[in-house]
């Protein structure tokens, strides 16, 4: 045999072999597909997403399992896991109309979009149109209206989206801009109706609970509003935000009994130690709040007994006394949750409160010395940063404040007293420009909190900048309505606006809440 004639028959069985192996490699993927296909119709959701896998791994441009894959993972709610397989099949196949309602669909619920926009333009150039594709294509083109504030195009797509209702009875996204439609169109009633038959259909998903709490909240169903709450708590037993809301509700009404009673019964369902701790002083923060000093001390000492390891309850204790008088005791307290703390990042915490008694009580040196030991142990610790921060200041070392209160709000981007704390420095370097800046981004951090809204307002007042000043304030009471300060600085500045037919009002409600609190109002001036 020559040469050559070898050369050729090796290649030849050396090709033969690796279309063998082609056809093992795509036989072996297409039992795998089969067999995720027996174990998905037999409920085994694991084992047939592990068998899709197998095929993707030895054939990853299987259409079929690839999209078969994609619809599992979002059934099952997985949708980063749906959206990321969906969009490689788009990818393979631009076409597929599967994938591009799929992703045009997730997209619109994330509130994406730039996504739901570029897969919503290709689905609508494919033949198939399912109802589904129509509700995407109508779904953007309300978002357009509603971002044009078009009334007129708003309730020509309503018209439209009520029409697909009998079609399309369980489609989020329809009762989505249902909801949204009838809200603007000030039909609350029917908004509700919509949020009641979305949960129905959807029983897991929280967005139409939380719809629901807001259009209760509109119509001032504080009756309803608690009915539904207490069936979101049962709902979703871990969503915090739920039980805050309730409780809030509950105190809010005067049912101050049933709001701790509640507390006390997310408390005894709670099984874990630390999170049960966590309940319990919500408990004691709210049991304070609510009635005095002395039953919060009284639920104290029982979670100290309850958790002897936690130090966090002997520190609430000497924060408790601390606030009431017993300055010597609490800070005795404080020291001892200090050596009995085995945590050196709450030792930290513990350290810093501390310091705040001693100087308040007049220990500076004291209070000085742990904002060291806690910075020289953590040197980005925000509050030690906040306290040296504020020494600095008051010792004219601005450029040293400034670059403290930097590094915190690296740390703690949101940061309020931060940022207060930095237009200080600033104004005392003689910046009033940067620090009325912080001020408003103060302002927006806290949520507009009365404190943060104040400062603000009286620095734009000062300025004679009394429009601003105002908007500040009625911004702050939207969140805190009876907040006396709030209203008396409004006054204020519809008095020196001359704007005596608002400086009334402000005076006949700061009388009302006044005289609810036994006293009068604290407005300075009297409008003659």
């Amino acid at each position: 045999m020559s040469i050559r004639t070898a050369l050729k028959l090796g290649i030849f069985v050396l090709a033969a072999g690796v279309l063998v192996a082609c056809d093992s490699a795509e036989e072996r993927a297409e039992e795998h597909y089969q067999s995720a296909i027996e174990l998905l119709e037999s409920g085994d959701v694991s084992r047939g997403l592990l068998e899709l896998r197998n095929v993707l791994s030895l054939d990853e441009l299987h259409a079929e399992a690839r999209e078969l894959y994609a619809r599992t993972a979002r059934e099952i709610g997985n949708i980063p896991e749906s959206y990321s397989q969906y969009l490689r099949l788009s990818e393979q196949s631009p076409r597929n109309a599967e994938a591009r309602l799929a992703l045009s669909e997730m997209a619109i619920l994330a509130q994406n979009w730039d996504e739901a926009e570029r897969h919503g333009v290709q689905l609508a150039s494919l033949e198939d149109q399912s109802v589904e594709a129509e509700i995407v294509a109508l779904s953007l083109r309300f978002r357009e209206a509603v971002l044009a504030d078009d009334g007129p195009a708003i309730d020509a797509l309503m018209t439209q989206a009520e029409a697909l209702t009998d079609r399309a009875a369980d489609s989020e996204i329809l009762s989505l801009i249902l909801i949204e439609g009838y809200a603007r169109q000030g039909q609350t009633s029917a908004a509700l109706d919509v949020a009641d038959r979305a949960i129905a259909a959807n029983p897991s998903s929280k967005r139409f609970y939380g719809m629901k709490t807001g259009l209760l909240a509109r119509l001032q169903d504080i009756d309803g509003l608690e009915s539904h709450l207490r069936a979101m708590v049962a709902a979703f037993p871990d969503d915090n935000d739920a039980q805050s809301a309730l409780v809030r509700v509950l105190a809010q009404t005067g049912k101050l009994d049933s709001a701790e009673d509640f507390i006390r019964e997310q408390l005894a369902a709670t099984e874990s130690v630390e999170d049960k701790a966590a309940r319990h002083v919500g408990l004691i923060t709210f049991v304070r709040q609510t009635k005095d000093d002395a039953a919060a001390l009284e639920e104290v000492e029982v979670a100290i007994e309850a958790y002897p390891d936690n130090q966090l309850f002997t520190a609430l204790k000497s924060g408790i006394l601390f606030d009431r008088g017993d300055r010597e005791e609490a800070i005795g307290l404080m020291e001892g949750a200090i050596a009995a703390e085995t945590d050196s990042v709450v030792v930290n915490r513990f350290k810093i409160t501390l310091a705040r008694m001693l100087a308040t009580s007049g220990n500076d040196v004291g209070a000085r010395q742990l904002v060291e030991e806690v910075l020289a142990q953590d040197a980005t610790q925000v509050e030690a940063l906040k306290m040296s921060a504020e020494w600095l200041i008051e010792s004219d070392q601005t450029d040293q404040a400034i670059s403290a209160l930097t590094l915190a709000l690296d740390q703690s981007p949101e940061d309020a007293d931060a940022m207060t704390l930095l237009a200080r420095a600033h104004q005392r370097n003689g910046n009033p420009e940067l620090a009325q800046d912080l001020l408003s981004l103060a302002v927006e951090a806290s949520g507009n909190a009365p404190a943060e809204s104040l400062r603000f307002a009286r620095l734009l007042i000062e300025q004679e900048q009394f429009r601003p000043a105002e908007d500040t304030l009625v911004n702050a009471l939207r969140a805190s309505p009876d907040n006396t300060a709030l209203l008396s600085l409004l006054g204020e500045i519809y008095l020196q606006t001359e704007d005596f037919p608002r400086a009334l009002q402000v005076e006949a409600t700061l009388r009302r809440i006044e005289s609810r609190a036994g006293f009068g109002p604290r407005m300075v001036h009297t409008v003659r």
